[in-house]
């Protein structure tokens, strides 16, 4: 009996999964029934055995809201792992990605020759949404609410519903540019970390 390797893409995709459900205190058969997989099949997706297709990834992301799975890099990289699955040149696939998604090269480069935890770190890491882009989603979806605020403590004199409607849209965008241009260096200092 021939032994088929894993491709080890696959591994880790599958492991970074295993990690970000455990996280979210889910079972595979919960997950995978918010994916709409069958359970057995996300269970040989964790294992490194099959991979999703990437008309899941926003399945995916749905389905694991807290573990910060962002869409894009999660269908680059099931974009990837479909072309090395055909068979095509990898490194010519490969170089091909990293042209179109230079953020791609670090576990392109990396997942053959690492332990199967640190490839999962590596997708992880790729496929998350960095911290501070948490909080900058955050703070935009509260934004006219914090326009009201700040209007109320600047102007404690209560304003006319007219006055106060026409104020909302210029504070708010006055928020959102602090707020972007806040979590724009908090992403910088995180980049320069790594």
């Amino acid at each position: 009996m021939v032994k088929k390797t894993k491709e080890p893409l696959c591994v880790a995709l599958g492991k970074a999964l295993q990690k970000a459900r455990r996280q979210e205190g889910k079972r595979s058969d919960e997950l995978a029934a918010d994916v709409g997989l069958s359970a057995s099949l996300w269970r040989l997706i964790e294992a490194g055995t099959c991979t999703l297709t990437s008309c899941h990834a926003l399945s995916v992301v749905k389905a694991l809201p807290y573990s910060r799975i962002e869409f894009t890099p999660l269908a680059v990289l099931l974009t990837a792992i479909e072309h090395v699955k055909k068979g095509e040149d990898k490194k010519e696939v490969c170089s091909e990605l990293v042209a179109v998604e230079p953020s791609l090269r670090q576990i392109l480069l990396q997942i053959g020759s690492v332990s199967e935890n640190e490839g999962a770190n590596l997708v992880l890491d790729y496929i998350r949404r960095p911290s501070s882009m948490d909080r900058f989603i955050a703070i935009s979806l509260e934004m006219e609410a914090q326009a009201e605020r700040l209007i109320k403590k600047m102007f404690p004199v209560r304003l006319s519903d007219e006055s106060r409607k026409q104020l909302i849209p210029i504070f708010r965008d006055i928020l959102e540019l602090v707020a972007y241009k806040m979590s724009k260096r908090a992403l910088g200092n995180e980049r320069r970390r790594r």
